[in-house]
């Protein structure tokens, strides 16, 4: 399947139920693809669309000065739903580009640098500051495509027991450090490493976990921030509820992101999308201020 291709017959969608979808031309229609990734629970949940119509008839949109007790709330059911190791505080949005765009500049501003870190199969989203081929001046795209394979038992290309031992004792015994590919890196210039667990364009590529926790650590020990994307990962598109934790130095409290960026599935197609960032973080910024 192409991406952003129409198709070339008309589907004129006329109402939704589920993984249903009745249209004018076709009648009813399995809807595959869940619009983009983005209604994780079907269409038309029904207690999706019971606390919509709530909230409907009390309250819709207030002023900026405003507050409610409902972002509070939700980040403390996002951060117990999904076990993340430290306490996080949110801030919301409408569409996951946003989110990650806000995760970027919080890291900049949190840090006072403007340069990043990430690799070069990772998506971002579509926002100028965050799409492909992006700006050289303000981001590092690393080429991890030789990375892919370190550390995993490539059978496919042995045809000899000898030779499965070899490879498989050649990667286990090879790290980042001593391998040499990034040791040109500055690393004390990035403001973050943004990571994104599973790129959403093409092919899943999931880096081996002591790559990930060689750059996040290179990062963050010169006071560099982890900012992970989990647009198109969370909410358990990957069999967990968030794609880095997948990733087993990520789930303790010292190692986990500092910075979340959600969408699609937050809302089950509905546009908000969310950062999540690490409450010592945004506690010591305040108290700074």
């Amino acid at each position: 399947m192409r991406l952003f291709v129409r198709p070339e017959w008309p589907i004129t969608a006329l109402w939704s139920r589920g993984t249903r979808v009745m249209t004018k031309e076709y009648g009813e229609l399995v809807d595959m693809e869940s619009g983009c990734w983005a209604a994780v629970l079907g269409h038309n949940h029904p207690d999706v669309v019971r606390v919509i119509h709530e909230q409907v008839d009390t309250l819709l949109h207030t002023h900026q000065f405003f507050q409610t007790e409902h972002p509070e709330k939700l980040v403390e059911e996002l951060t117990e739903a999904a076990n993340l190791p430290t306490k996080y505080s949110g801030s919301f949005l409408s569409s996951g580009s946003e989110a990650v765009s806000l995760a970027v500049m919080l890291s900049e501003l949190l840090t006072g640098r403007r340069k990043k870190l990430c690799m070069n199969i990772t998506y971002l989203g579509a926002c100028k500051d965050l799409r492909q081929p992006r700006d050289n001046m303000y981001w590092d795209d690393l080429d991890v495509t030789g990375c892919l394979g370190c550390g995993e038992l490539r059978t496919r290309v042995c045809n000899k027991r000898s030779d499965t031992n070899e490879i498989m004792k050649d990667t286990n015994e090879r790290n980042c450090a001593t391998c040499g590919r990034y040791n040109h890196l500055d690393f004390s210039q990035y403001a973050s490493f943004v990571f994104e667990p599973g790129n959403s364009g093409g092919l899943v590529l999931t880096p081996p976990e002591k790559l990930l926790k060689f750059l996040a650590g290179k990062v963050r020990a010169t006071g560099g921030l982890l900012v992970v994307n989990e647009v198109t990962t969370g909410f358990g598109r990957t069999g967990e509820w968030f794609g880095f934790q997948h990733y087993e130095f990520l789930n303790d409290e010292s190692n986990a992101p500092d910075l979340i960026a959600l969408g699609k599935g937050l809302g089950n197609g509905y546009p908000i999308s969310a950062v999540l960032a690490r409450e010592n973080l945004v506690m010591a910024e305040m108290t700074s201020m």
